[in-house]
């Protein structure tokens, strides 16, 4: 079940288009937590680097933020649903139907959550150039990748 979760969170992150951009190697090491919000402070400014009208790089960004806000959500709705699924498992009671209870509402949860990544991402590829979009996702992958340590740790 977590496997589905983390499908989820990396299609989410993927489809923000987020933007990493290393440290320098003399700083002190970050927790994965300070890493990736310091990559999405980078992104914010990458934005604006690479848009130029400001109007179209703030709502940019603001598509974005509501993207974070899911992939913040899915992070706690990970930790409920493996407390759910640890109670459901110590629960001799528990009947097949109670784990496809269960399921169906994960299920429903990842689709509402993967219909507004998809909702979010079809925005800002409306509002993107193609350059400004190949810019923005050429980095985007060093910031899944930051995202995913966090979540791991």
């Amino acid at each position: 079940m977590s496997r589905l979760w983390l499908v989820a969170i990396i299609a989410v992150a993927a489809v923000a288009g987020g933007v990493a951009l290393q440290g320098c190697a003399h700083e002190k090491a970050k927790s994965p937590q300070q890493q990736a919000q310091a990559d999405y402070a980078a992104y914010q400014k990458r934005v604006r680097e690479v848009v130029k009208d400001p109007a179209r790089a703030e709502q940019v960004i603001a598509l974005t933020d509501e993207l974070r806000r899911e992939i913040d959500e899915v992070y706690t709705r990970l930790a409920q649903s493996r407390s759910e699924m640890a109670a459901l498992n110590a629960n001799y009671n528990a009947t097949r139907a109670d784990y496809d209870a269960f399921m169906k509402q994960q299920d429903a949860q990842r689709q509402a959550l993967m219909d507004k990544a998809i909702s979010a991402r079809v925005e800002i590829g409306k509002l993107l150039t193609e350059s400004e979009w190949k810019s923005l996702r050429k980095s985007g992958v060093e910031a899944v990748d930051s995202g995913l340590k966090a979540l791991a740790s």
